[in-house]
């Protein structure tokens, strides 16, 4: 429903910028669970528009409560106003947000998600742009609790030349548990679109960890194991660990290519007479690998590889 949404706002509004906000001066957030609240703002800046905040949205702000013990929740000094049937902080009058003094319960580190989030969508080309296809898992379908959406800068255009970021987003659920959401995606129907290559290896950097330039996985995964196996991402559930905690409840995964160092193995030890003669293989994980020029390999003088062939005397 969310993604057929998105698509009728683009169809129905082709070429103008699109307002990606869950709430305005004259509309009420989507919950008071800031946690849900936080999961539609990271799911909506996954795609082309622009995401916008109602102030004290990041801090954890709630709805108008008419019970005066809840308005230490919402976050503002003075009474709301009803305006189109909803009650929203009075904007036609002096009012205060009041966040600062009496901060909304589990606000803890969330401004600084929001903070990991925009500079995510800042700093990506893909994430801005227009270009996106909607991801579906391995089993071909469509796991209701996680946003998932294959984000890229130009099409077919390699990682190396053009920005590609698969991004995902846990959705919680109004009166739900916060609980963990995973799955592996398939990356087959996009692997082209994306610029992707069986031949090469690739590893990650989540845009919206603390550390965005550190790589996800500890050693580069081929393309053929993601084009064959998928792309498997897991969630964090927000209360769970502290929002600020790397995957939590939003993911962000820039493909980059990988130098991946080809493990050269070679034969047991073969005894010889002094003298005599013996041939035997010397194999790389990758076929293409020679293993007299490669990287942090110290070939014995006089080896040669040419058509594939190891060579020394």
């Amino acid at each position: 429903g969310g993604k057929q949404a998105l698509e009728d706002r683009r169809h129905s509004f082709p070429g103008r910028p699109l307002l990606l906000n869950l709430a305005s001066h004259d509309e009420v957030l989507p919950d008071n669970d800031c946690w849900l609240v936080a999961s539609r703002y990271g799911a909506l800046s996954e795609m082309d528009g622009i995401p916008m905040i109602f102030y004290g949205q990041e801090q954890g702000i709630q709805n108008y409560n008419s019970d005066p013990s809840y308005w230490y929740y919402d976050g503002f000094r003075t009474d709301h106003e009803v305006n189109f049937g909803k009650a929203i902080p009075h904007f036609k009058q002096w009012n205060q947000l009041m966040v600062w003094s009496n901060p909304p319960p589990n606000n803890t580190g969330l401004a600084q998600w929001y903070g990991r989030v925009n500079w995510a969508r800042l700093n990506s080309p893909a994430l801005q742009s227009v270009n996106r296809y909607f991801l579906s898992t391995t089993d071909g379908d469509d796991n209701a609790r996680i946003m998932a959406v294959a984000k890229y800068e130009t099409a077919y255009a390699s990682p190396e030349t053009g920005d590609v970021v698969l991004a995902f987003a846990n959705l919680f659920r109004h009166g739900e548990s916060h609980t963990l959401a995973s799955d592996t995606y398939n990356l087959q129907p996009v692997w082209s679109l994306l610029g992707l290559n069986t031949g090469k290896y690739y590893n990650v950097r989540n845009l919206v960890s603390s550390n965005a330039s550190t790589y996800v996985w500890a050693s580069a995964k081929s393309g053929s194991e993601l084009y064959n196996s998928g792309l498997y991402v897991s969630l964090g559930a927000g209360t769970v660990n502290p929002i600020t905690a790397d995957g939590e409840i939003v993911q962000y995964l820039k493909i980059e290519e990988a130098n991946q160092a080809p493990v050269i193995s070679l034969p047991g030890p073969h005894i010889l007479a002094i003298g005599s003669s013996t041939n035997f293989n010397v194999t790389a994980s990758d076929a293409d690998s020679d293993p007299v020029t490669l990287t942090n390999t110290v070939a014995p003088a006089g080896a040669s590889f040419a058509g594939g062939v190891f060579s020394w005397t």
